[in-house]
């Protein structure tokens, strides 16, 4: 058995009116249906409206056990003490009922319930003392075919409208009386309720993928962390509530009211965004109007991996900075390499090889700062090159013996590269 406290309210008619048109809507298009008759306990003998509370009664197509009480929009019985209190969410009658004489009260009708279904029960519960009177602990209880199935826990406060809702499995086939009733020895605080619900119970199954696209960078090509696929979403259930919405969370968001479910069984979601991370998909979906009727799939499908490709578009250009192609013996040559990066991801692990032509020899270098230049193998070290930025390296050298007036060639050897794609290599 599951007990759960929807909500507290002080609302309207008017909003139930809107309730139990919904009602009335998914009953004929195959969702669950309320099994109760009279289930907004009305009396068509009484004035519900006005200043008609009874003691000793009980609502048209109800029994009652002992005596329990009717209430109005304008009043409320405590047996023989009548007050002025306002409506139930919903308006019109309700009923009260306590423990009388140590023996239970409260009111019954037959219902017809499968063996082995679970079913949910929920109703509008508001508790209070008889005036004058000192509080105590009511005790509420559904019973059927002669077994307690659920005891729901009163309000922590009087005076003030909730909406439990509780679970209970159906031993087995037929139809049995359903009572509810005050049980326990609480004299003199009674039960009031209102809008009840007795319906086969919510029951998700399960969460399918379906239509997985591949993945997208999202326009940013250098940040994995956005990349994102989409995907079409199943829900399936049986017995969904008649209001709320439907929700999907983890890896992928959506929701729907429950009045535009695609069907009693089952609802898709179309186009859910989930990240690109190339890990098993994990989605939760739930009704908002019952929090325990949920399903998880922690393995749905597989995403597709990262598509984001940083681009990087490294242009390496060497230069005779200083001296004459055609130089003398001893003369000093200063070769400049130069590396920008135009593209538009920062390049990352970043190195070119260049020897030093025929006919020099090295003497010193300056380099950028976090570069680092080994004249011994000719690779310059760089790192990392934001967009848009470049760096430098000057090498010196002197021009060898018995190479006067020789044309010394000055090619860069390998030009730079690094991590990402290159957009000219």
């Amino acid at each position: 058995m599951k007990i759960f406290t929807q909500f507290s309210f002080q609302t309207k008619p008017s909003f139930y009116n809107v309730f139990f048109l919904a009602l009335l809507f998914f009953s004929w298009n195959g969702f669950s249906q309320n099994l109760l008759t009279n289930p907004g306990l009305s009396v068509a003998s009484a004035n519900c409206t006005g200043a008609d509370a009874l003691q000793d009664t009980n609502p048209d197509g109800w029994i009652k056990t002992a005596t329990p009480d009717r209430a109005t929009e304008l009043q409320r019985a405590f047996h023989t003490t009548f007050v002025t209190r306002g409506p139930s969410p919903s308006g019109g009658c309700y009923f009260g009922f306590r423990a009388w004489g140590g023996a239970p009260e409260g009111i019954g009708q037959n219902v017809t319930v499968v063996g082995g279904q679970e079913y949910s029960f929920s109703f509008d519960y508001l508790i209070e003392t008889e005036p004058t009177k000192t509080a105590c602990t009511p005790q509420l209880e559904i019973i059927l075919d002669g077994t307690v199935v659920a005891t729901i826990p009163p309000p922590v406060t009087e005076n003030v409208w909730s909406r439990p809702l509780v679970t209970f499995t159906a031993a087995s086939s037929g139809t049995f009386l359903f009572e509810f009733f005050a049980g326990g020895s609480c004299v003199v605080t009674w039960n009031f309720v209102d809008n009840l619900d007795l319906r086969e119970a919510c029951n998700m199954s399960t969460i399918s993928v379906a239509n997985i696209s591949p993945c997208n960078n999202n326009g940013t090509t250098g940040t994995g962390a956005d990349d994102y696929f989409t995907a079409d979403v199943t829900v399936a259930y049986t017995g969904p509530p008649v209001s709320g919405t439907l929700d999907l969370v983890g890896d992928g968001t959506a929701s729907v009211a429950v009045g535009s479910l695609d069907s009693s069984t089952s609802h898709t979601f179309f186009n859910v965004q989930m990240p690109a991370d190339g890990t098993a998909i994990d989605l939760t979906a739930s009704f908002s109007a019952d929090i325990t009727c949920v399903v998880n799939n922690n393995n749905a499908g597989t995403a597709p991996v990262s598509c984001s490709v940083p681009e990087a578009d490294l242009v390496t250009v060497k230069t005779l900075q200083s001296g004459s192609n055609t130089p003398d013996e001893g003369d000093v040559l200063v070769y400049r390499i130069e590396v920008t990066n135009n593209g538009a991801d920062q390049a990352t692990n970043v190195s070119l090889d260049d020897d030093l032509p025929a006919g020099v020899s090295y003497v010193s270098d300056t380099a950028s700062a976090g570069t680092s230049y080994d004249d011994a193998t000719g690779i310059w070290t760089i790192g990392t090159i934001n967009t848009g930025a470049s760096v430098i390296l000057d090498i010196t050298v002197t021009v060898d013996a018995g190479t006067s007036n020789d044309v010394i060639i000055n090619d860069l050897v390998n030009p730079a590269s690094g991590d990402q794609d290159d957009l000219l290599r």
